[in-house]
């Protein structure tokens, strides 16, 4: 029973984000082209890295349907010790297409979508967001929507 309840849940919230929100900006998930070393020192330095052969770049998946969006409290802020900046916000994501790129991607659970070495972050409003949290939240036993508390780039 459960489990038809949780699809019953993802599916109206799918159709309340696709019909709605449909005049949304569109959001996209950026993926590097390529692996990124596993040595992390210049990360620590504060550099990006782009390798001089093979497959350079980056490549965006729209996340349809498009996500909602609401800006992260000041109190939110303030709690996080530094992790969060001012324009921070909350994008939640349904878990149906989380569940796509799983089955596309190859992944073995939905939440290593979110930890891929090769996710820079989410493109939207003319900005790149890194995500800093991801949360699911489950009506039986299925995940039917992502929270994703992210920041905003200086880089466009």
């Amino acid at each position: 029973m459960g489990l038809f309840f949780g699809q019953g849940v993802m599916n109206f919230l799918d159709a309340q984000q696709r019909f709605i929100q449909n005049s949304r900006t569109p959001v996209y998930m950026r993926f590097r082209n390529f692996v990124p070393p596993t040595n992390a020192l210049y990360m620590q330095l504060g550099y990006t890295i782009t390798p001089v052969a093979g497959e350079t770049g980056t490549k965006d998946v729209q996340i349809m349907p498009a996500p909602s969006t609401r800006l992260v409290s000041m109190h939110n802020i303030g709690m996080s010790q530094g992790k969060l900046r001012f324009g921070a916000r909350y994008f939640i994501v349904s878990a149906s297409f989380v569940n796509a790129q799983q089955l596309a991607l190859g992944l073995d659970t939905p939440d290593k979508l979110w930890r891929s070495p090769q996710l820079v972050g989410l493109s939207a409003y003319g900005v790149v967001w890194s995500i800093e949290q991801y949360a699911s939240e489950e009506i039986g036993g299925v995940p039917v929507i992502w929270t994703l508390t992210v920041n905003s780039n200086d880089q466009k």
